[in-house]
């Protein structure tokens, strides 16, 4: 065949978590002109570059390196309307972290306290659902819920990296 679904998907991938929200941001009111053009180029470099290396998938299904989902981030900035200052140094932080060895959960597929991760998974889709309904206006309580979610979602993985499962040895 001359298709290939691997590759598929990762075009299908970066277009959603990479290039579609670096090009929201530049038409957003989050950075101002340059600035939003500038975040949204780095976003789409760097993303492009990480989509294509061959380790950003660890033996435990975890991504090495922040996964390139700028749609989460982009979403968050939108219901908070952060300060410049926060919101470039969070893309520069996050942009830069996909080239690191720190982890960072795939909320279906990494098994480690999956029974938490994707409950957390699925409130930040609900809250995330909410705010866009709310027109990123949503009430204080949802918004605490999505950043919550949103810090679970990306530190667990760290946490999990600091803290190695601990293999136990049965005595014969």
């Amino acid at each position: 065949s001359n298709w290939d679904g691997v590759v598929l998907d990762l075009v299908i991938d970066y277009l959603t978590y990479v290039f579609i929200p670096a090009y929201a941001l530049i038409y957003s009111d989050l950075l101002p002109s340059p600035w939003g053009l500038v975040a949204a180029l780095l976003i789409a470099l760097t993303g492009v570059v990480y989509f294509a290396d061959v380790r950003m998938k660890s033996a435990d299904n975890c991504f090495v390196g922040f996964p390139a989902v700028w749609q989460m981030p982009l979403l968050v900035f939108l219901t908070f309307s952060p300060p410049v200052w926060l919101t470039s140094a969070t893309i520069v932080v996050l942009a830069l972290a996909q080239f690191t060895w720190l982890k960072f959960v795939h909320p279906v597929r990494t098994e480690r306290w999956r029974a938490a991760t994707l409950p957390v998974t699925l409130l930040w889709v609900v809250l995330g659902g909410w705010s866009v309904w709310a027109e990123f206006e949503p009430p204080l309580a949802v918004k605490l819920g999505l950043l919550a979610t949103s810090l679970w979602l990306l530190f667990v993985g760290i946490v999990m990296q600091a803290r190695p499962v601990r293999q136990t040895v049965i005595a014969e």
